[in-house]
């Protein structure tokens, strides 16, 4: 995703934290081979949506996880470590 590229997982552990379903990427039940199948041929022959979760997936690491945000989720914990 930081590569702008979409991603097709399963729901499992924090994927649904990571991946915004129909967002960024598809998330498909575990173990449910037929969707993901589907969701992968699906968002290949689809230009416009590929081109579409690509920019968010790459928008969403960003948001989420770039040193940036590393930064003040660190200063966030320091704070409150501090005021105990």
């Amino acid at each position: 995703m930081a590569c702008g590229v979409p991603v097709i997982a399963t729901n499992v552990s924090d994927n649904g934290k990571i991946i915004t379903h129909l967002s960024s990427g598809y998330l498909v039940e575990t173990n449910n081979v037929q969707e993901l199948s589907e969701k992968t041929s699906q968002l290949l022959g689809d230009v416009t949506t590929l081109e579409i979760f690509s920019e968010n997936a790459r928008k969403e690491m960003e948001k989420k996880f770039s040193s940036r945000k590393l930064a003040e989720n660190m200063t966030q914990i320091y704070e409150m470590i501090k005021q105990r």
